[in-house]
């Protein structure tokens, strides 16, 4: 390899060592993780209310949801809980 491979080989292995699975949940034994996804969703929302809205308090929850649910998904509950019709957890930062 030349420098230059090396130094991508590098890159790619650090970026790999950074990404995680999601940890296991003993509530959702089963495979389908929808009601683990709707639950991880609805404790970021609730974090966001016990922080008053700290969005980097509650950052590592808001993680974990994305890192759990479809992106289709958290972008549809996140513009619900814009327009107020979410069916989960009520929180508005107004």
């Amino acid at each position: 390899f030349g420098p230059c491979q090396r130094c991508a080989l590098a890159n790619m292995s650090s970026i790999a060592n950074m990404i995680k699975t999601y940890p296991s949940d003993r509530r959702f034994p089963n495979q389908n993780q929808s009601n683990h996804c709707w639950n991880k969703y609805n404790e970021w929302v609730m974090c966001l209310k016990g922080t008053d809205g700290d969005e980097d308090a509650c950052k590592g929850v808001r993680n974990l949801a994305l890192a759990m649910c479809p992106e289709e998904w958290t972008n549809k509950w996140d513009d619900e809980r814009e327009d107020g019709s979410f069916g989960g957890v009520k929180y508005s930062s107004n």
